[in-house]
Order: C-alpha cells, then structure tokens, then sequence
C-alpha cells in the first residue's frame, strides 16, 4: 500500500540566498497549491534525497536534494512559474 506524500509547501528555494532575496519564502494551503499545480503554474521541487524521489514523487516534480542546492540552481534563477518545495 502507498503512503500518500505529505506535502510542506514553500513557495520559493529558501535555501538559495538570491532567490530568498527577491521572495521570502511562505506557506500555501494545499487546495491552492493543487489549484496552481493543475493550472501548470508551477514548478514542483522535491528536496528529498534521490532514493526517495526514486520511490515516488508528484508527477512533473524536480529532484534537487537539501544540501545540493548551491550546485544546481542556476536554472531555476529564470523560472517564470511559481516554485514549490516540498518532502515528505
């Protein structure tokens, strides 16, 4: 049986100071992010480690694991969507 994935939803990558500076990250309730993730109008960030993505995640999310942010940011710096983190 799957558990169903527990969702703390951020907008914005708190950990990455530049992207913090522009938008101080806040919560969503969960029937606005389901609004906005049907709408397409965001980009969904699992901060779980790769095993866990690899075990399920939210269709359409990105895997970028707490810790390697600094590493892999630069393409979100140009995202128009709204971005979403969340772990389970």
């Amino acid at each position: 049986m799957r558990r169903p994935i527990a969702i703390a939803v951020l907008v914005a990558f708190a950990g990455v100071a530049g992207l913090a500076a522009q938008h101080a990250p806040q919560r969503i309730e969960f029937s606005e992010f389901q609004k906005l993730y049907a709408e397409k109008k965001v980009l969904v960030v699992d901060v779980r480690d790769e095993a866990s993505f690899a075990g399920g995640h939210i269709p359409g999310a990105i895997n970028i694991p707490l810790g390697t942010e600094d590493r892999r940011i630069e393409p979100l710096k140009t995202e128009k969507r709204l971005i979403v983190t969340y772990c389970a």
